[in-house]
């Protein structure tokens, strides 16, 4: 199973030349609320966005839903046993 990876976040937000304002900026035009912690949180892994809030977060930064999703051969590469 696919397991979220924040870093593709942080990935995708650079790609546009996105610093995390700039996102939020971005995603408050889309009605959705966050704030700098939250982004650095997902980014981080230390949480996850609902369901909602990751549809917004890939139309925003013009990226598929599996795109933050790591194949779970990668995931047992970085998961210590």
């Amino acid at each position: 199973m696919a397991q979220f990876n924040g870093d593709r976040i942080r990935e995708a937000r650079e790609r546009m030349d996105w610093s995390r304002p700039d996102l939020i900026r971005e995603l408050f035009l889309k009605s959705m609320k966050v704030s700098i912690s939250t982004i650095s949180n997902w980014e981080a892994g230390l949480s996850v966005p609902g369901a909602d809030d990751l549809a917004v977060l890939a139309l925003v930064l013009k990226k598929p839903i599996p795109f933050f999703y790591s194949p779970e051969t990668e995931v047992k590469r970085f998961t210590k046993y």
